[in-house]
């Protein structure tokens, strides 16, 4: 099939796939900084699964507490889609829990510094790993770095993505030893006091799990705040945070042609 052919199937895919799998309110290829839902505050953790990830499931659990996990497919712990590790059942356990799972690209890499084929593959791979653990493709993004360039936002855009950023970091990545995660805890609830409602940690961080996360799910009810997902603090239809896998396909014909 001719690559003009290969193209048109593939916006036509995604078209028909958005216009049915996109019931919330917010738009793909919007970049999104903070939650719509009052009363909400929307916990996030990236570059997962780690060997931290059950703890903090299970802490999750004993709080009631939902979260999004934007997870890197590839990379030092390998690959999510090994059935020989334990990566594939955290994630199978992540979705059985009522948390939303969301990508982090293939391997952490700064989509604004690659090019057009290089950055497919960051996507791509994280969606055929997606399939092969989950049967479907999550449809919320975080860029790695938070690095996302107008190219790569049109790009995530045209596979109907929503690319969601932070008004609350808690920069527990700089801060990951017992005597300094107080600073996370205190840049979480600086944030909060000035009006952040979508936080950011990481879940590969042993003392983000341990101390900063149950610190987090006590503060924030306290001052009348529900931890939730990404998706229910943007008021979106959960219908909507997982698409099939035809267009994924139809990418990965259109990359190989290019």
């Amino acid at each position: 099939m001719g690559l003009l052919n290969l193209l048109f199937l593939f916006l036509s895919g995604m078209a028909a796939t958005n216009s049915v799998l996109e019931p919330g309110d917010t738009p793909v290829g919007t970049l999104v900084y903070g939650c719509h839902n009052p009363g909400t505050v929307a916990l996030t953790f990236d570059d997962g699964p780690s060997p931290y990830t059950p703890q903090l499931l299970d802490i999750l659990s004993q709080y009631g507490a939902k979260a999004t996990f934007f997870i890197v497919g590839g990379g030092w712990r390998g690959n999510i889609d090994n059935w020989d590790s334990q990566w594939p059942y955290i994630l199978q356990r992540m979705n059985a829990d009522g948390h939303q799972i969301a990508s982090h690209t293939w391997t952490h890499a700064d989509l604004s510094a690659l090019p057009w084929d290089a950055m497919t593959a960051e996507i791509t791979n994280n969606e055929s790993a997606f399939l092969n653990v989950l049967g479907f493709i999550p449809t919320y993004f975080r860029a790695p770095y938070l690095s996302c360039n107008d190219a790569c936002m049109s790009f995530l855009s045209s596979l109907g993505y929503k690319i969601i950023d932070t008004n609350l970091d808690t920069k527990d990545y700089e801060n990951t030893s017992p005597d300094l995660i107080w600073n996370a805890k205190n840049n979480f609830d600086h944030a909060l006091n000035q009006g952040g409602n979508l936080a950011l940690a990481h879940d590969i961080h042993e003392q983000t799990v341990v101390t900063l996360t149950p610190h987090m799910l006590e503060t924030a009810p306290a001052r009348g705040l529900r931890p939730v997902t990404v998706g229910e603090c943007l008021g979106d239809d959960s219908r909507g945070w997982y698409r099939g896998a035809r267009q994924s396909a139809l990418l990965c014909h259109l990359h190989s042609a290019l």
